[in-house]
């Protein structure tokens, strides 16, 4: 076999083909790839996945955080803002 680099978009079109014929030796043997290879490009694209999924988890956490921050900070405005309106009806 002759190397060749495949660009990104093909990997992910071969493995996207692997994954709806669910034959691996057969979408090798039509692109004239090795099996091992195609399954080497599964377990990078599973990992970088993986990776993706960390990183959404902490920036969920992050935003999570910050809007019990805003909601707290909302909350103690109108406790001012009712007290300030009871004031006014007193005078």
């Amino acid at each position: 076999m002759t190397r060749r680099r495949y660009s990104m978009e093909e990997k992910e079109r071969i493995l996207e083909e692997v994954k709806l014929a669910k034959n691996r030796r057969a979408v090798a043997a039509k692109y004239n790839l090795a099996e091992s290879t195609i399954r080497g490009w599964e377990k990078k694209l599973s990992q970088k996945e993986s990776g993706q999924h960390k990183d959404l988890s902490k920036i969920n956490k992050t935003l999570e955080a910050e809007n019990k921050a805003l909601k707290e900070i909302s909350a103690e405005k109108d406790l001012e803002i009712k007290i300030l309106k009871d004031m006014l009806k007193k005078m």
